[in-house]
């Protein structure tokens, strides 16, 4: 037990603030007598005097962002927002900073942010073309959840149409709003009811309805155009989606893709293998199977994914995968990691294989992968400027609770605080909200 010095006409908003540096902790929750102590109220308040023993308890924010995204949020306990990252994208939410109260839920396109509150509102910023603006949407009303249509790419689109990506959010009564740039669902429209996911290639979107059936619209070159596969897409549960072609997992583990041949869109070579498939994961160009044995399935650019042979006596036991734009990382059930794909893109770990244990989790952007341990350190490899050189931070990165991405950057959540590294207008700074996290 520790004792904390403050005077009784403080408020407790300045007790919290001397129990977070006394401990040298963030994100602490005050309770006295079983009752949560509101930061508002006084100490004299609620009745607290010298002596009184007060609980700290650490509560951490969840962070929210987005492998395409160019900025960060951090959601609150109590639903406050902090953002940070390309102030145009999403990293400046000070024109919507008084709606942004009791938030449940953020995601983020490539440049904008959306936020789900607990009263079924949404609220929008960042840039209009790419789902910065919902307002006037008069069906925005009982959200329960945000879908985001990210893009699948070269960084070349970045630049072009195929960026400008926006959101879908499902209400409760089952239908579906899409704003920012989604493609044109004029055709399709009535298709659109019990929509339960929805994944986007480049430039062509996939939604699976409740009752397992999937809607595609976009050009026929990017997934947009399901004939060849249509009588197949019965009882979907999942969808996987590259830069131009889509994989999907059936109810029975089976698995159907479609698209550009060359970049995933034709699974027959490795047709027979795909049975008691549990989850899909792509890069930009190649899809991987998770079965139900912890063996691996991959087909498509075999430079970038594609080919798993060189690594397949390794990938026994996997229980997780996770890709960057062109590799693929497995969290295997000793808690070790394998990567394959192409080394520019996260697949050469050999740098810090050996510190590759105890792994819990993996974040990963364009080029490069974080994975936190079991002892709260994080471990990271691939494209420097991406945040695959964590050296600078690296004395911060202890008591991890969470990490995650955005397209060139990471960000973790830790006991004393967030840390941020990679590319700053991508969210690798977060110096700007340092002070306003330790209000949370």
């Amino acid at each position: 037990m520790m004792g904390v010095i403050c005077d009784s006409t403080c408020g407790l908003r300045d007790l919290k603030t001397a129990a977070q540096e006394e401990f040298n902790l963030c994100f602490l929750r005050l309770t006295w007598e079983g009752q949560c102590l509101e930061p508002r109220r006084r100490l004299e308040d609620v009745g607290l005097k010298d002596g009184d023993i007060v609980t700290a308890l650490v509560q951490a924010p969840k962070l929210a962002a987005g492998r395409w995204a160019k900025a960060f949020a951090l959601i609150s306990r109590t639903g406050n927002v902090a953002t940070w990252g390309h102030p145009d994208f999403g990293g400046d939410s000070s024109a919507v900073a008084k709606l942004l109260r009791n938030v449940q839920q953020i995601k983020a396109t490539t440049g904008a942010c959306a936020a789900l509150r607990s009263d079924g509102r949404v609220v929008t910023w960042g840039e209009a073309s790419l789902g910065g603006a919902c307002e006037g949407i008069q069906e925005m009303r009982d959200v329960k959840e945000i879908q985001v249509a990210p893009p699948c790419g070269s960084t070349l689109w970045l630049h072009s149409k195929a960026s400008e990506r926006g959101f879908a959010a499902i209400t409760e009564g089952g239908s579906v709003v899409v704003w920012g740039w989604v493609g044109d669902t004029d055709q399709i429209e009535d298709q659109l009811h019990d929509v339960t996911s929805i994944e986007a290639t480049a430039l062509a979107f996939a939604a699976i309805r409740s009752d397992g059936h999937v809607v595609c619209w976009g050009p026929d070159s990017f997934g947009g155009n399901t004939t060849g596969v249509q009588p197949e897409l019965e009882n979907v549960v999942e969808i996987a989606a590259g830069h131009r072609a889509f994989a999907v997992r059936r109810g029975d583990g089976t698995v159907i893709s479609w698209g550009d041949e060359l970049l995933g869109g034709d699974c027959s070579a490795v047709q027979q293998q795909l049975r008691n498939v549990t989850g899909l994961r792509a890069t930009f160009w190649a899809f991987a199977a998770l079965r139900e044995d912890g063996t691996v399935v991959t087909w498509g650019d075999g430079w970038r994914g594609g080919d798993s042979s060189s690594v397949q006596k390794q990938l026994k036991g996997v229980q997780e995968i996770h890709a960057s734009s062109g590799a693929f990382a497995a969290i295997l059930a000793d808690e070790t990691v394998v990567t394959w794909g192409d080394p520019d893109s996260g697949a050469d770990s050999r740098r810090v294989q050996s510190e590759l244990h105890h792994v819990q989790q993996i974040a990963a952007n364009k080029g490069a992968f974080a994975a936190l341990r079991t002892d709260g350190s994080v471990v990271t490899w691939g494209d420097p400027e991406y945040g695959g050189d964590s050296s600078e931070v690296q004395d911060q990165l202890r008591h991890v609770q969470q990490v995650e991405a955005t397209d060139c950057a990471f960000a973790a959540v830790a006991n004393h605080g967030v840390v941020a590294w990679g590319l700053p207008h991508s969210g690798g700074d977060c110096r700007k909200i340092q002070k306003q996290v330790m209000s949370f």
